[in-house]
Parts: structure tokens; sequence; C-alpha cells
């Protein structure tokens, strides 16, 4: 058997075990922590973030003087493909343009706009009146550089 000098009293697997579970709990409890945290004070955007038209009645009877209309659907791959840029975009823009979306497996009513029966589609509208429509990712990512850049003709 081993000695022991006076003074030293061996610990036990018991104590021992004790300290893991805490540890365990303790680090548990702090990523629980920090997930909540970070949920709390980031901002994801979602088509949900923004208003929407329900019918395609309201879509040149809104309040401002200029406004883009973008017709998307959940299910289409370049909707999904330009997502973020419209998100980005809708949320900041450097005229300020309010941006409404259009859930295209959402909206009721009738489609009168001659060209907008597919997905992703854009529409400007000023004074109530539609004065440009895209339809396709890349032409309305032009667009979005075209009214950042200043340069999009329907802003002045």
């Amino acid at each position: 058997m081993a000695d022991y000098k006076s003074g030293f009293k061996r610990q036990s697997n018991d104590r021992f075990m004790s300290y893991v579970l805490i540890g365990f709990a303790v680090s548990f409890f702090i990523i629980i922590i920090s997930i909540i945290l970070f949920n709390l004070f980031s901002t994801e955007l979602t088509y949900s973030s923004f208003d929407h038209i329900n019918d395609y009645s309201e879509i040149t009877n809104k309040d401002e003087d200029k406004y883009l209309v973008y017709y998307y659907s959940e299910i289409c791959g370049h909707c999904n493909d330009i997502k973020i840029q419209v998100l980005e975009f809708a949320d900041e823009n450097n005229e300020d343009i309010k941006v409404y979306f259009i859930d295209a497996g959402k909206v009721t009513g009738y489609n009168n706009i001659q060209g907008m029966n597919g997905t992703p589609s854009l529409l400007m509208v000023v004074n109530g009146q539609l004065v440009d429509f895209v339809s396709g990712s890349d032409k309305i990512i032009n667009i979005f550089d075209q009214i950042n850049g200043g340069t999009y003709l329907y802003i002045n």
C-alpha cells in the first residue's frame, strides 16, 4: 500500500465525477444562454419582415409616390437565388424606396398586368401608375444596382 503524508487526504472518484458533472452543466448553461442572446440580438431578414400585397388590385393603390413591388414564390429557384439581395435592398437602399412583396402562392384577385405571370418579377409604381416592369433575377439585381447608383430612369 501507498504511504500518504500527514494532512493529505485521498480524493474519491465520487468527488471527481461531481466536478465533471458540474463542469458539463455550467458549459451547457453557457451555450444555451449564448444561443438565446444571439437570437435576441440578431435580425434575420425574411419575406414576412416586410409589407405584402395580398390582392392584385392593391398593386397601384399604395400611399407612397414611388415604390417597388416584388413578385416571388417560396418554391421558385430563381427567387431563392436572389432572396438575400432582394431582402437587403428592401431593408435599406440608397433612395429609401419602399418595397412591397407579393407571394405568388397567396395572392388573390385578377392579375391584369401583361407579362407578370412568372417569378421573380419587379414592378415600379410612380403616382399610382405602373411605369416599369422586369422579370428575371439578373434584371432585378440590375435595377437594384441602378437605383443604388442613382442612374435608374424613374427616380429623380
